[in-house]
């Protein structure tokens, strides 16, 4: 609530006094003077459509209908500046899923009681309409992650949260978009303020683009993919923007590990490479020139880290390359998916690039029965987690700290839920030692 408020009064104050949103909101925030301010951060030279949600939810907004943030004047120009923190950090993370972009596979007894007919949050949305689907999401965005969830994290040992989040929460939607443009980054902060307390890095991670980068649920519609439209990728950079305003103005930005500027989008044309290799220029350029050391993670798009070595070269851009890692059509052995998860670390260390490698997602949920046993459950976490810290890898993060059973409100699923695997077991005081790691089968 009190960045709402300091947010609000920013934007009267902004065209009264030209001041920058910047500098009001750090005076206000941080104690920061305006001339502080100016010769600390930067912001892309020309206004960038962004507005901060109200506490009024609404859908459907037409985004140029909002002020446009002034952009701070520097005193000097900033430069990329390298930030090593990735170079050493050993991540133990889990991702915060299915809370600020809905998946129905991971709760779809909720979907149920509200909306059977969705599918992810665009058609959850459409389903209820915009003023019953703002008053079910604040309640659960409240009830999804709670304190006493993230106090369990760091009980267990975890050093990092990955935060999923749409577009949607940081610019206007359109008048054909039924996703609810609320308090996301409210709640965003509340957990920010819980990492801060409790020695927990953040992971804040732009997980649904405007038109759908993948075409997939997570992305917060699945269908079509529209993402690497000139409409959609400048809409994009406004995104990208209000993620880093919204970071610089939080009283919590120190948790702040790296922002993700996309997931997991589908690049399997050589048309759709080169749109996406232009993005993350572009929206690097955004990111440096209002925090020169802020790390930027980007997922590989599935084309393998190596890949992207040659894109990642200068060290100065503070680059991380998320892979995602999965097993679940390993039927035929354990072997199977043993081999899968100790391959990436052994290409890695073989890797002449130094471009830090972070495994965003994985699961030890795999296909077969043997695999449905904790004992298994754990072995493979802890072979992960081992791998996935070897030369040239930093870290991981479990993907989710919660999802439950097929039609199950009460039940959670162990192979793809931190707390489940807490339960039974799975994981201990005693994991981070990675005692039970299995040892990788010889090549």
């Amino acid at each position: 609530m009190r960045l709402s408020i300091a947010l609000t009064c920013a934007r009267v104050l902004l065209t009264s006094s030209g001041v920058s949103a910047h500098a009001i909101l750090a005076k206000r925030l941080f104690g920061l003077s305006f001339t502080d301010v100016a010769t600390t951060s930067t912001v892309a030279s020309t206004s960038i459509p962004h507005a901060t949600p109200s506490t009024t939810p609404t859908t459907g907004a037409t985004s140029t209908a909002t002020t446009s943030v002034v952009p701070v004047t520097p005193s000097t120009k900033q430069k990329a500046t390298e930030n090593k923190f990735w170079q050493t950090f050993e991540a133990r993370g889990v991702n915060l899923g299915n809370w600020l972009v809905l998946e129905r596979w991971m709760d779809t007894a909720y979907y149920d009681d509200y909306s059977s007919a969705g599918t992810d949050e665009w058609t959850f949305c459409q389903t209820l309409g915009a003023d019953r689907c703002a008053e079910v999401l604040a309640q659960y965005w409240d009830d999804w992650i709670t304190e006493s969830d993230i106090s369990q994290v760091a009980d267990l040992g975890y050093n990092l949260l990955r935060i999923p989040i749409g577009y949607w929460a940081l610019v206007p939607t359109t008048s054909d978009e039924p996703y609810v443009y609320s308090s996301q980054l409210e709640q965003m902060e509340r957990v920010m303020s819980y990492a801060s307390t409790l020695g927990l890095h953040v992971v804040f991670d732009i997980h649904g683009l405007p038109g759908s980068q993948n075409g997939k649920e997570h992305s917060g519609h699945a269908g079509p993919i529209d993402w690497f439209s000139d409409t959609n990728q400048k809409r994009s950079l406004s995104v990208v923007t209000a993620a880093m305003n919204f970071i610089y103005a939080s009283p919590y930005r120190s948790v702040i590990a790296a922002l993700e500027i996309a997931n997991e989008p589908n690049i399997t044309t050589s048309s759709a490479r080169s749109t996406y290799e232009k993005y993350l220029t572009s929206a690097t350029k955004i990111v440096h020139s209002i925090n020169a050391s802020m790390p930027i993670m980007f997922h590989d798009g599935f084309q393998g880290a190596d890949s992207w070595s040659k894109f990642t070269k200068n060290s100065k851009d503070n680059y991380v390359v998320d892979v995602h890692e999965y097993f679940t059509a390993s039927t035929s052995n354990s072997i199977s998916a043993l081999s899968g998860a100790c391959q990436l670390a052994a290409t890695r260390s073989k890797s002449s690039s130094k471009t830090p490698v972070f495994v965003g997602e994985f699961s030890v949920s795999v296909g077969g029965v043997y695999f449905d046993t904790i004992t298994w459950r754990k072995q493979f976490y802890e072979t992960q987690v081992q791998q996935y810290s070897r030369k040239g890898m930093a870290g991981s993060a479990f993907w989710s700290i919660k999802a439950f059973e097929t039609n199950s409100s009460t039940t959670q699923n162990n192979g793809w839920s931190v707390q489940a695997l807490a339960d039974a077991g799975g994981i201990t005081s005693d994991t981070w030692s990675l005692s039970n790691a299995l040892t990788c089968p010889s090549s």
